[in-house]
C-alpha cells in the first residue's frame, strides 16, 4: 500500500494542489502509480474536506480517516514478529541540509544504532547523564539528529518536555522546563541570537548613559 499521512486536510490540499500543477502526462502516471491513499490524522469536517474528497476522487486517491486504518488493521492476521538484521533499512530520515538542500537519507539499523551509540559515548565522556536528567526537545521529529536524542534520553530513562505551539516562545519554554540537556543547531543559535542580542545591547546602552 502506498500512502502518505497528513495531519489534517489543509496539509492534504496541498499535496493535491502539486499534483494539479503539473500538467505532465509523466507526473500523472509517476502519481498514480506511487500514490494510492491520503490518511488524515485529524479531520475538521469542514469545506476542506469537501473540496478535498472531489480532488482525491477525481485523481483516484483514496481517502481515509487514521481511525479508519487503524480498524481495518485490527482486523487482520498479526504478522509474526521478524527480528531485524543490521543491513535491514531503519528509516527515510531527514536532514535539513546545512551544506545543501534538504533530503531524505536511508538509515539502515546498523546505522541508527552506531548513531545512538556515538552520540551517548559523546555525552557520557563530556558529563554523565542519567534518569535524574531533562531533556527539551524542539527539532523537527523527522529530524536525524532529533531521532538519535529522543532515543538517548528514553535508554537512560530520562525526562523529555516538548515545545510549545509557538517557536517564538522557546526561551520562555526553556524557563519552565529548565533542562538540562539540550540540543541545538546553527540555525537556531542564530534566531536566538538576532532575537536578544538588540534587547541586550540596548540595555547594555542605556546603563552607560546612567
Amino acid at each position: 500500500m502506498r500512502l502518505c499521512v497528513c495531519q489534517n486536510e489543509k496539509i492534504a490540499n496541498l499535496i493535491m494542489d502539486v499534483i494539479d500543477l503539473d500538467k505532465s502526462a509523466e507526473f500523472k502516471d509517476g502519481i498514480s502509480n506511487r500514490l494510492q491513499y491520503l490518511v488524515l490524522m485529524h479531520s475538521a469536517g469542514s469545506a476542506d474536506r469537501t473540496s478535498l474528497e472531489k480532488r482525491t476522487k477525481k485523481a483516484n486517491i483514496g481517502l481515509l480517516d487514521f481511525d479508519q486504518v487503524t480498524s481495518q488493521g485490527n482486523k487482520q492476521k498479526p504478522m509474526p514478529y521478524i527480528l531485524p538484521s543490521a543491513d535491514d533499512t531503519y528509516i527515510l530520515t531527514y536532514t535539513s541540509g546545512t551544506t545543501g538542500n534538504p533530503k531524505g537519507v536511508i538509515h539502515t539499523m546498523n546505522m541508527k544504532m552506531a548513531i545512538i551509540r556515538d552520540c551517548l559515548c559523546a555525552l557520557q565522556y563530556l558529563s554523565p547523564i542519567g534518569k535524574n536528567d531533562v531533556y527539551f526537545s524542539f527539532l523537527p521529529y523527522a529530524h536525524c539528529l532529533e531521532q538519535a536524542n529522543m532515543a538517548i534520553i528514553t535508554y537512560i530513562g530520562g525526562r523529555t518536555g516538548f515545545i510549545g505551539s509557538d517557536p517564538n516562545h522557546m526561551m520562555r519554554d526553556i524557563v519552565i522546563l529548565k533542562p538540562t540537556i539540550l540540543s541545538i543547531v546553527s540555525r537556531s543559535l542564530t534566531k536566538l541570537y538576532m532575537t536578544y542580542y538588540p534587547v541586550v545591547k540596548k540595555k547594555l546602552d542605556d546603563n552607560d548613559k546612567l
